[in-house]
């Protein structure tokens, strides 16, 4: 992370489109809440109308360690900072989770994600896929840790993360809701309630914290709902959309979202690497007689491969080509 912070103390450049507009609509948040609270619940409802208002509703409160250190850029940045490194310690729990505790295997497939050169790129600016990453890192988590969890851990874990996720984008389900539904299929298997009086506690804490956040996410879509759809319909296949990509056929833009995805988590020669890594370890599977993982890890995997497929498959179908919306496939 030194270097993304380090970045964006030194980055003193205007911020262009999207960031601004983001950035703006946070400073606007928190100087209501500081000098007219009585209008913030009505400005958060109308927060952007077309766009899920997660990354503001966060950043408003890094406006003033923004204006501490001189700069609200750097607050606002700081807040995108911490979804980075949430999803890199998801992502760490998630790989000691598969590998049966090796904390090597943990440590590179999170190597890997941070060195992602998309990943780097949006770490310097302030946009929402940052966000919607982590939410998708976090359901992906929940799943994973499913079958150790009591039942009101795990509807307390779920309710956080796909109220911030709908909060982070509308898009979001694209991503994570296979993983979800094994979560929400662990939920019905789980043996109580709670394990004891720390689970209690614990868990009654985060399921309020959730409630509050399923509540914003509600209220602001019960209110901007039929925005949100016209404006998605118009930036995927409207005229709009062309101002961001091009018209083709789905093989055409099969091929270039499949060299986008190559070039936005891999360096040059990575993907051989890692192919002749992963050709390596079947053989040593085959081998020594390896047998399959338990049913739940490869579920796991079988739904994240599912995910990249159909948002790559789905993204051909449509005009738009900015990239940044690979990165919630990251996890």
């Amino acid at each position: 992370m030194l270097p993304s912070i380090y970045w964006a103390l030194r980055d003193k450049t205007v911020w262009p489109w999207d960031q601004a507009w983001y950035g703006e609509v946070s400073a606007d948040l928190w100087f209501l809440l500081a000098h007219h609270p009585g209008q913030w619940p009505a400005s958060m409802l109308n927060a952007f109308g077309t766009k899920a208002p997660g990354v503001a509703w966060i950043g408003q409160f890094f406006v003033p360690l923004g204006q501490a250190a001189g700069s609200i850029e750097f607050g606002l940045m700081l807040s995108i900072l911490a979804a980075h490194f949430g999803t890199l310690l998801l992502m760490y729990r998630i790989g000691l989770r598969l590998s049966s505790g090796s904390r090597a295997i943990a440590l590179f497939g999170t190597l890997l994600a941070a060195s992602a050169p998309l990943s780097a790129a949006m770490a310097h600016q302030y946009l929402v896929e940052s966000l919607q990453v982590l939410t998708v890192t976090y359901i992906f988590w929940i799943a994973i840790a499913a079958p150790e969890m009591s039942r009101l851990r795990l509807l307390a874990h779920l309710l956080v993360a796909v109220s911030v996720a709908l909060l982070a984008k509308s898009t979001s389900p694209l991503y994570c809701a296979l993983a979800g539904v094994l979560a929400v299929y662990s939920f019905f298997r789980a043996n109580s309630w709670v394990k004891d009086r720390r689970d209690r506690i614990g868990s009654l804490a985060l399921l309020f914290i959730g409630s509050i956040l399923a509540a914003g996410a509600l209220g602001w879509y019960a209110h901007n709902l039929q925005h949100v759809i016209d404006f998605a319909r118009i930036a995927t296949s409207g005229a709009i959309a062309l101002n961001y990509g091009v018209a083709g056929t789905f093989y055409s833009k099969l091929v270039y979202w499949l060299g986008a995805a190559r070039a936005s988590f891999f360096i040059p020669f990575a993907v051989t690497a890692l192919s002749l890594i992963a050709l390596a370890g079947v053989y040593l599977a085959w081998k020594h007689g390896y047998r399959a993982r338990p049913k739940h890890a490869t579920l796991i995997a079988a739904f994240a491969l599912v995910h990249i497929v159909f948002v790559l498959a789905l993204f051909s179908t449509q005009v738009n080509q900015e990239n940044r919306y690979l990165l919630p496939l990251l996890p």
